[in-house]
């Protein structure tokens, strides 16, 4: 018997969270995106990729201060032992 992936564990709540994303998105936009230009809709899509770098280079940074902080850390008590 082989092993399922590992995303399969994680792709209910993926699913979940997605469909609450959605509804939200209905509740307060309807389905109007179905009918728009399409055109509009790459524009958004452009707009959306691009928060999402933003944020990633965000994370980035933090995540490269927490690594270096967590090193120091580190180094600090193997210069106790």
């Amino acid at each position: 018997m082989t092993e399922s992936p590992a995303w399969r564990e994680h792709w209910p709540e993926f699913l979940k969270v997605m469909e609450g994303r959605l509804d939200n998105g209905h509740r307060e936009y309807g389905d109007g995106s179905f009918s728009r230009n399409p055109v509009e809709l790459f524009d958004e899509i452009n707009e959306e990729i691009l928060d999402i770098i933003g944020w990633a280079f965000i994370q980035w940074v933090r995540l490269r201060e927490l690594k270096n902080k967590t090193e120091e850390r580190l180094n600090g008590l193997d210069s106790r032992s």
